[in-house]
């Protein structure tokens, strides 16, 4: 599974980070604890890997002088994990789906395959939104920054593990 190299406040509680109690600029993954922490940039407030010192911590972005990262629409994409109708797996996301009321319709195929746009969810409250990514995020796994499908225990997947289960 991997990250997304730059996430804002809502991604990072969606993929499963915890922001420390004793240092609210750095965060630590639920899943993988002592391998995965992130930092808050002190110039775009984004979560990264930090660059710089003591004084000023900065993402890569801002540390080059770019301008900082915003979210793509890629984020609002839900990536099936096969074609078949019968997939139990699809079957709950697409129940999923229709019970948070978005629009399912036929679905765009690109190069990952099946997807369906979760766009509808921008314009929900926040905390509806990651509570529905959070669910979502029991059925799939982070994507080149959308979220993709995965079969329980499938063999030979690509897709290494899940995001960090809800209790």
């Amino acid at each position: 599974m991997s990250y997304p190299d730059f996430m804002t406040d809502e991604e990072l509680v969606t993929h499963g980070f915890v922001v420390c109690e004793d240092d609210p600029n750095k965060a630590y993954s639920t899943l993988y604890p002592t391998l995965s922490f992130r930092h808050k940039c002190g110039t775009c407030g984004r979560w990264s890997a930090v660059f710089g010192n003591e004084k000023k911590m900065e993402c890569r972005r801002c540390f080059t002088g770019r301008k900082p990262f915003d979210p793509t629409l890629q984020s609002y994409k839900l990536y099936m994990c096969c074609s078949e109708e019968a997939c139990p797996v699809r079957r709950q996301a697409l129940e999923l789906l229709h019970d948070a009321g978005i629009a399912v319709g036929w679905p765009k195929h690109e190069r990952i395959g099946e997807c369906y746009s979760l766009e509808q969810i921008k314009d929900w409250p926040e905390d509806k939104r990651i509570e529905f990514l959070l669910t979502l995020n029991n059925i799939s796994v982070s994507k080149f920054r959308a979220r993709k499908l995965v079969h329980p225990g499938s063999r030979g997947s690509k897709a290494r593990s899940r995001l960090p289960r809800r209790t």
